[in-house]
This record gives C-alpha cells, sequence and structure tokens, in this order.
C-alpha cells in the first residue's frame, strides 16, 4: 500500500507527500530496530544475570572445598611437626601415641585448591562470557582460571620430586589392625607396629619427613592463594547481584 501511494505521488510529483512516506517509512523501520534491540538488551541481562548467580555458586563452593583441604592439611602439617619432634629428641609422650601414628598414617596427603569452573568454561565455550558488563568481575574470573591453570602445571612435578620421600615413609607404616585405609581413617598407635627408636635413628625418614612437610606446606600456601581470589570474586559478584556479604538474597 505505501509503495502504490508512492508511486501516485512521484507520478503527481507530490515532492512534499513523498518527502513524508519516505520519513515514515525510516522512522517504522528505525523503531522496529530500536523495539528489536531493546528485546535483546532486556534477554540479555536476564541471561547476565542467571550467569552471576550460577558463578557465586561455584565460587561459593570452591570456597567451601579449599577451605575443607586446607584445614586438613594443616592439622596434618601439626601431626608430623609432632613426628618430627619426637623423632629429633627420641621420645614420645604416651599421650601423643595415637597422633603420632595418624601423623605417619596422613603424612604427605595434599590436596590442590579447588576451582569449579564449570559455569566459565560453559560461557567462554559458547561466546556468552561478553555478556559479563563488569569488567572487573571478567578479570577476576580470567585469574581464577589462570591460577588454576598454573597450580595445575606443578603438581606433577612436585609429585614427582615427593614420590620417592612418600615411598620410604610408608615403608615404615605397618598396619596391624584389621581396618580399611581411605581418606576417613584415623589410624591409633594400637592399629600400627613400629620399632620408634630405630625409626629415631633412621636419618633418611627425617629428611623425608622434612620434604614431605615443605610440599605440604607449598600446598597450604597455594589453599591460601586460591581463597584470597576466591573471596575476592566473591566479593564482586555479591555486589553486582545486589547481595549483602551476610546474606543470601539477591535484589530484583
Amino acid at each position: 500500500m505505501i509503495l502504490r501511494r508512492v508511486i501516485k505521488h512521484f507520478r503527481n510529483q507530490e515532492w512534499t507527500a513523498i518527502f513524508l512516506d519516505f520519513l515514515i517509512v525510516v522512522m517504522g523501520v528505525f523503531v522496529g530496530l530500536q523495539v528489536q534491540n531493546w528485546n535483546a538488551a532486556r534477554a540479555d541481562r536476564v541471561l547476565e544475570r542467571e550467569y552471576l548467580q550460577r558463578l557465586l555458586v561455584d565460587v561459593d563452593n570452591s570456597i567451601v572445598q579449599t577451605q575443607g583441604t586446607r584445614g586438613f592439611m594443616a592439622y596434618q602439617s601439626d601431626k608430623a611437626k609432632l613426628v618430627l619432634d619426637s623423632l629429633l629428641a627420641c621420645q614420645l609422650a604416651e599421650g601423643d601415641r595415637d597422633d603420632f601414628a595418624y601423623g605417619l598414617s596422613v603424612m604427605g596427603k595434599v590436596v590442590p585448591s579447588t576451582y569449579l569452573l564449570g559455569t566459565l568454561n560453559e560461557m567462554q565455550s559458547t561466546g556468552k562470557f561478553s555478556i559479563l558488563r563488569n569488567t572487573q568481575i571478567k578479570d577476576s574470573l580470567n585469574a581464577l582460571r589462570v591460577e588454576a591453570q598454573n597450580e595445575q602445571k606443578l603438581i606433577l612435578p612436585i609429585a614427582a620430586r615427593a614420590g620417592p620421600s612418600m615411598a620410604y615413609m610408608d615403608a615404615w607404616l605397618v598396619v596391624v589392625s584389621d581396618i580399611e585405609l581411605d581418606s576417613r581413617t584415623t589410624i591409633g598407635w594400637s592399629d600400627i607396629e613400629l620399632d620408634f627408636e630405630a625409626l629415631c635413628a633412621d636419618t633418611k625418614y627425617r629428611g623425608a619427613l622434612t620434604i614431605t612437610r615443605t610440599i605440604t606446606q607449598l600446598y597450604i600456601d597455594w589453599n591460601d592463594t586460591a581463597l584470597g581470589k576466591l573471596a575476592h570474586t566473591k566479593g564482586l559478584l555479591q555486589a553486582e547481584l545486589g547481595i549483602t556479604p551476610n546474606s543470601t538474597e539477591a535484589a530484583p
């Protein structure tokens, strides 16, 4: 209909009417594009918020798991110190025997930091990472990925360094009780067979123990670094979502 009217105005050389018709068409196209862009932007903001909420869940879970492994390794390191001090003095108080045995059993059991990057990986693989408008959040998420990659690269060389020491120490641990050894098993003095005086005289064992404690402390330091970066990212995500630190409710 617009085309027929334009042709009619053109034949009649009604230039003002032609200009008005052209203006109507242009304005119609412009308004249509603006509405389309507005709808797309609105959909992006909804999707962005969903991703921010999922990222916050990933970061929260990463913090909880890393705090747990960090606590375990710190406890293990304390028990390793008890073992080393007892061997250097070649004395073991009866009240420390269970802790000494437990220290022997968990020595060198290290756990890397936890970086749950599922949502971040999904966003980057699908091209949705650019939907995030907050550059601080994007930089912080990228920093988490880099830290996770760097830590992962060092795990195998460190494991190779610790392997001989761990193998030597494990050879001293003879469990005589009928229990299944796993990550939740608590070994006591009555569960092992040990010549304490012979172990005191073994300087190679003390050297292996020192190396293992150093590696455990390295993992603890990694955990501390991870917790710092994760806490920073969590704060940025909470601020973006309108969540106060002591609340789990997001602003609408």
